[in-house]
């Protein structure tokens, strides 16, 4: 049941993506195209669905800045996630991911949108968009 409204809130808001290569191919097709933000957590965890809801009227500013969210849950390889993040499954955290690959940003709270926002767009790839008019 919370599967099937998780399912439909993330393909309503269409600014999430399930993958069906590997782990590595996941992250690293994603590498200097796009910020990743994972969600860890409990698929029926309050919280999680808390924070995919916050997200759900963001979804122009998410493509703008080209931000790809995955759940960490429903990654080809979530073992491997959590081993690489340091993370527990069922935890909840939001940990966000430049288009250098590298963490930027952690947080095992909701994190509005604008917070996101704020963070990327102080980032220097992303003032070189902005100058560049690219986004």
């Amino acid at each position: 049941m919370f599967n099937d409204m998780i399912l439909r809130i993330l393909l309503a808001v269409g600014i999430f993506s399930t993958f069906s290569m590997t782990l590595a191919s996941e992250l690293s097709d994603l590498r200097w195209k796009n910020r990743v933000v994972i969600v860890f957590g409990a698929d029926s965890d309050p919280v999680v669905i808390k924070q995919l809801a916050l997200w759900k009227s963001a979804e122009p500013g998410f493509r703008e800045r080209e931000l790809v969210v995955i759940r960490a849950n429903d990654s080809s390889d979530p073992d491997e996630l959590a081993r690489r993040f340091r993370q527990p499954l069922n935890r909840f955290t939001v940990v966000l991911i430049g288009k250098d690959g590298g963490e930027k940003f952690r947080n095992d709270q909701p994190v509005p949108p604008e917070r996101l926002f704020e963070i990327i767009d102080a980032m220097p790839m992303r003032q070189s968009e902005i100058r560049a008019g690219q986004k």
